[in-house]
């Protein structure tokens, strides 16, 4: 197995990546920079979503429902 660089991102603390199979693309947080992203593998895309939340995040968990906890 080779590993390669796929996105160039400057996260200050990249953590908690989560595969969503139905979706096919790569959850994962910037806790320090507090953002969700999105990565859409086929189209070599990432979608960033800048958070603002009283408190830090600590990770990003899938809802039954559809959307995260």
């Amino acid at each position: 197995m080779k590993a390669e660089c796929i996105l160039q991102i400057r996260a200050k603390l990249g953590e908690n990546a989560l595969w969503m199979t139905q979706e096919q693309r790569l959850y994962w947080l910037d806790l320090d920079s507090p953002a969700v992203h999105i990565f859409n593998p086929d189209k070599q895309e990432n979608r960033t979503l800048p958070l603002s939340l009283p408190e830090r995040i600590g990770c990003l968990v899938p809802h039954s429902e559809g959307g995260f906890l």
